[in-house]
């Protein structure tokens, strides 16, 4: 099985992650791994002697290493979106600004703005060809952010509500009625792997470097700890379990923050022995 799955003889019927369709060493591991759960507890139950999976090797995963855009850049793209489909903009923004999964993006409700405060409640997965909505990756994953972490929030959300409005009047009794914040022009709930395409077009149409579309909540993250957000507090906005996953995997420096903690360091050495 698993090697059918390898060379893509075995796979979802709509496989739009990678060039060819063949899956990820990771996705086939992460299969592996429900298959092998699910005949330890046949053994459990006595359903079976043993686990036939006790004897599998398995590939290693390829590692990847996250890559984060600068404030800059991620300014520099979100302009660029105005090229690109009319709900980039609001999407982009809170994946940048607020760290939004690609699940949490394609959720997110009107009503989940209340005043001056952004609350994620939901998170939606793509199965195959479908997309269920379901509760927050992590019990983590219901929080509350300020909308005042980003100064431009509030009027991309008054763009995107005029935005909705222009588009519910064009379409008429096509309009489907969803209560979403990222639609396409009929209302309706814009795709998680389309959300991740094109992205990824944009982010190369702008001159940037091409990150993943996760990699956005990276930058953000990253950008909050270049702020001095405390570290605490850019948990519970990423909506992390334990705060060890921030510190060591959200929380990138930068090339250029390196530099400047540099001249922090030297200039406090030659303040505190008055060297030069």
């Amino acid at each position: 099985m698993l090697a059918r799955m390898r060379d893509g003889r075995l796979r979802p019927p709509e496989n739009r992650r990678r060039e060819g369709g063949l899956l990820t060493a990771k996705t086939v591991n992460h299969v592996f791994g429900i298959l092998r759960a699910m005949l330890n507890g046949a053994v459990k139950r006595r359903l079976l002697t043993w686990n036939p999976c006790t004897a599998v090797e398995l590939e290693p995963s390829e590692h990847h290493e996250a890559e984060v855009w600068s404030p800059a850049d991620a300014e520099a793209f979100l302009a660029h979106c105005e090229d690109g489909p009319a709900w980039a903009g609001i999407a982009y923004r809170l994946a940048l600004r607020f760290g939004l999964r690609r699940g949490e993006l394609c959720a997110l409700r009107w009503s989940d703005v209340d005043g001056d405060t952004l609350t994620v409640r939901r998170n939606a997965v793509a199965v195959g060809m479908e997309v269920k909505i379901g509760e927050p990756k992590t019990r983590k994953g219901a929080r509350s952010i300020p909308l005042a972490a980003d100064p431009g929030m509030a009027a991309e959300l008054d763009v995107t509500g005029q935005r909705q409005e222009f588009d519910r009047r064009e379409a008429g009794g096509q309009w489907q009625d969803t209560g979403l914040i990222v639609t396409d022009e009929h209302g309706a709930m814009v795709p998680p792997w389309l959300l991740s395409q094109t992205f990824g077009k944009l982010a190369g149409a702008a001159g940037l470097p091409v990150i993943r579309l996760h990699e956005a909540r990276h930058t953000a993250g990253s950008i909050w700890r270049e702020a001095g957000v405390d570290m605490k507090v850019i948990q519970e906005w990423m909506g992390h379990a334990v705060l060890a996953i921030t510190m060591d995997v959200y929380s990138h420096v930068r090339p250029a923050v390196h530099d400047t903690s540099a001249a922090q360091a030297a200039a406090y050495l030659a303040a505190q022995t008055g060297t030069k």
